[in-house]
């Protein structure tokens, strides 16, 4: 099973000014103590593209700065190797972001079939859910003109809905909020998938920080 991340954080005011090689350590480190939970305990391989971090590591730190991040990471067990910067994952990354300031939305007029299709399938996924379950669910994705009027006639007339007694409206979701690795997981299983006459399945695993 292989797990991949990717992590992305802007420098402070006091950070900018730091030299390349600081910033690099200062990434490690960062990127290091965000994983911890994963981390910790196991043995594992670093890999930068930038060289003097890999005999900077291998001897004594130059500064006090660089010395003071190295005995931070002496909990953890791994090894540093340098990688060149085009076979870099992470310094692909760099250069996929959108530079337009501006961008356009896109509306499509739907059909009054087409919105009751989209409904239809909303209410069914949230388990005949209120209207205001449906509403927290699709915004964002979907909106018209009486968009909240036809998810509220919807289940009016849904027939489930009527004879189990659900309510149209309920409290307003609460969210559950996380601050730390580990504290909620969602786990599903996708199969049994047929492959070369063997059975496969997949497990996705997500961890909601």
């Amino acid at each position: 099973m292989m797990s991949f991340h990717y992590l992305v954080k802007d420098l402070k005011v006091d950070s900018e000014n730091y030299s390349v090689t600081d910033k690099e350590a200062l990434a490690i480190v960062k990127s290091i103590n965000n994983y911890r939970y994963y981390l910790l305990g196991k043995e594992f391989v670093l890999r930068t593209d930038h060289k003097a971090l890999v005999y900077l590591w291998e001897s004594k730190p130059p500064t006090s700065r660089l010395l003071r991040w190295s005995m931070l990471l002496q909990e953890y067990k791994f090894r540093i190797s340098y990688i060149k910067g085009k076979d870099n994952v992470a310094d692909g990354c760099k250069g996929i972001f959108c530079k337009e300031e501006r961008i356009s939305a896109i509306f499509k007029e739907f059909s009054e079939e087409e919105k009751y299709k989209i409904l239809r399938s909303y209410h069914k996924e949230t388990g005949h859910g209120s209207a205001n379950n449906m509403k927290f669910v699709i915004k964002g994705r979907y909106y018209w003109p009486g968009f909240y009027k036809d998810i509220y006639k919807l289940i009016l007339e849904c027939e489930f809905c009527a004879k189990a007694g659900y309510k149209i409206c309920n409290t307003k979701n609460r969210v559950i909020e996380t601050k730390d690795h580990n504290e909620l997981w969602e786990i599903d299983l996708k199969g049994r998938i047929l492959h070369d006459g063997q059975n496969y399945f997949i497990i996705l695993a997500v961890d909601h920080l």
